[in-house]
């Protein structure tokens, strides 16, 4: 019914195995089932522990790859659009060079408000990662935590302790509800910085590294339901007061705690890293214009530097050819070789069987 294969399945009796164990009695402890599940948890278990590491490594190195072959592209355009502009110049008259001379200041001064319109949305970016982690933080989470404890170890009736187990996990639903929203608005902001250099400027199509609370919101639900189911077990309702506080908050209220630890450690690394790319980008193209603007001055000055500045960029142009060669190598090595996604990988299922 669930589709999967026989040999990821396994039928095993804890009480068999256990006999098995104290009476030491090998033939038994080969019934219980409980061999194979070992042989499988020590071996193939630890193998696909390995393979979704390296899953992972291959997934951000891949990324790096790519983004690096987009720059490097970019780079070499860049070379031969200004080894073609130098060509062209060759039988050029001294005003032809200084109307574009005056073209590429005029290009360079747009540039440069461009960029100081990107360090305007960096700061944007900073107060979006400010609102975040002030949503996320843990000093609030724990105040809120600390309130529950003191409402359900004061409260008078079973109703009331379990209102307040309610309300906690509804209070931690609505933040990372909100956590959604902001983190949403945040993605929305660095992809239209990076639109805006790559079409008023040219820049290759480079993916900044992206974050989703979506799975931490997942595992908060998950969660969620867990605490519902113990807040109206009757096994519960029967439990001493004291009991009750201490197993809610060491079994559910820890583990929400910690997904929302997981989902600010996580934001902060991306934040810190997501506009990488484009500040290497912006720096190289700034670096280029000067230098584009540089040479057409030399020039301007004397003929003798075009042919030294066309022979500077043809070898420039052939060692960027090459250091893009050597990086499509490896990325179609690294596509070869990489693992299995997880979601590709059989999962065990075990089978319990009646303990008689």
């Amino acid at each position: 019914m669930l589709g999967i294969e026989s040999k990821a399945v396994f039928p095993i009796s804890a009480q068999k195995g256990l006999l098995a164990k104290i009476r030491n009695e090998p033939a038994l402890l080969d019934k219980s089932g409980l061999l194979d599940l070992e042989n499988y948890l020590g071996q193939d278990v630890l193998n696909i522990k390995q393979q979704i590491i390296l899953d992972t490594v291959s997934s951000d190195v891949g990324q790096m790859l790519d983004n690096s072959r987009s720059m490097l592209s970019g780079k070499l355009n860049d070379t031969k659009y200004q080894l073609e502009e130098l060509e062209e110049l060759s039988d050029k008259s001294d005003d032809v060079i200084n109307n574009l001379m005056e073209k590429t200041r005029s290009e360079q001064a747009q540039y440069l408000r461009d960029v100081e319109t990107f360090q305007q949305s960096r700061k944007q970016l900073k107060q979006q990662a400010q609102q975040l982690s002030e949503t996320l933080s843990l000093d609030l989470l724990d105040d809120i935590i600390d309130r529950c404890r003191k409402e359900m170890t004061n409260s008078w009736t079973t109703s009331g302790m379990k209102g307040s187990m309610k309300n906690l996990f509804e209070e931690t639903r609505r933040t990372m509800l909100k956590v959604v929203t902001q983190s949403e608005q945040t993605r929305k902001l660095i992809r239209s910085i990076y639109r805006k250099f790559q079409n008023e400027h040219g820049f290759a199509v480079v993916q900044p590294k992206m974050f989703s609370i979506v799975k931490y919101r997942v595992e908060l639900e998950l969660l969620h339901q867990e605490a519902e189911i113990f807040r109206n077990s009757p096994v519960t309702a029967m439990m001493e007061q004291n009991f009750v506080v201490k197993r809610f908050f060491s079994a559910l209220v820890k583990r929400a705690r910690d997904i929302f630890q997981r989902a600010d450690e996580e934001i902060n690394t991306w934040l810190r890293s997501t506009l990488e790319p484009l500040v290497m980008q912006i720096k190289d193209h700034k670096e280029m214009m000067e230098k584009r603007l540089n040479n057409l001055q030399k020039i301007g000055q004397s003929r003798n530097t075009l042919q030294y500045r066309i022979l500077e960029l043809q070898e420039q142009y052939t060692e960027l050819a090459r250091q893009l060669t050597a990086l499509r190598n490896m990325s179609n090595r690294l596509s070869n070789n990489r693992p299995l996604h997880s979601s590709q990988r059989q999962k065990p299922t075990l089978v319990k069987q009646n303990a008689s």
